[in-house]
Parts: structure tokens; sequence; C-alpha cells
């Protein structure tokens, strides 16, 4: 199943129907996820292995302890990214840093946080800089 927005604050409402388990009736279960925030990927990110910096709309959606926030990432995996204060602030260090770098992702980039109300999870999802080869273009247009 793919979904294809304009912009990243869209919100998607999903009906699954389908019988469950002797149900003699249809009925239908949704979930929904609200974006919670976007970081657009730095060069000095990358180079200096800079923490993640959650937003104070991030903490309404962490954990009791607000110790861990759990990750969805994709065919039931679940990992546990570990949040430790620094100045005062919410921060991701290590499981951050292994996300980038797992993802090879570059300046530009950007990583967009969903919180999974249902699940009580987050998704984790990167969008890749788009490059044009401008040179290209312009010779296939004449």
């Amino acid at each position: 199943m793919c979904f294809v927005a304009w912009d990243k604050n869209t919100n998607f409402s999903v009906d699954v129907v389908g019988p469950l388990h002797r149900q003699t009736h249809q009925r239908s279960a949704t979930t929904t996820r609200r974006h919670v925030f976007t970081i657009d990927i730095s060069k000095d990110m990358i180079q200096h292995n800079y923490q993640l910096v959650l937003p104070p709309e991030a903490s309404n959606y962490l954990s009791r302890s607000k110790e861990y926030m759990i990750v969805d990432r994709g065919r039931g995996r679940l990992y546990e990214w570990m949040i430790t204060m620094n100045n005062g602030l919410s921060c991701v260090v290590k499981s951050w840093i292994q996300y980038l770098a797992d993802r090879h992702l570059k300046p530009g980039d950007e990583v967009v946080f969903f919180y999974n109300f249902d699940q009580h999870l987050w998704e984790v999802l990167y969008r890749k800089q788009v490059k044009w080869n401008q040179e290209k273009d312009e010779a296939d247009s004449t």
C-alpha cells in the first residue's frame, strides 16, 4: 500500500474492512498517525555526529518514563531509541547517528517523524533530496 500527499502535514485515515475472528459482519478498523516534526539533514550533522534534539512538541508522544521512544522500522521490527537529557533538552544520540549511517543520508535529505496513536510508537521516514541533471534536461528539451 502506498500513500502520496502534497505535503508533510497531510493526515491519512485508513479503513481496513474485513471480518474479525468469529465476526458475522464486517467492521472497519482505523489507524491514525500524526506528523510531529521534520529534521533537515545538514552537513555539520553528518560530519560531527550531532545528536538529535527533540523539539518540545515531541515530549507529548514519548513513553511515560521519557527514557526512550519506540520506533517502528517496518516489517514488525521495533527499536528503542534511548533518550538522554543534555542541558535540559531531550536528545537521541547513538540510535540517531546509526540511523543516519544505515540509510546513507546526506545534507539536504529529510527525516520525518510520525506518531502512531493506535500502536503507541513512532514511525520514522526519510526523503532523499532529488538532484536534477540540468545539463541532461536542457539537452533533452532541444
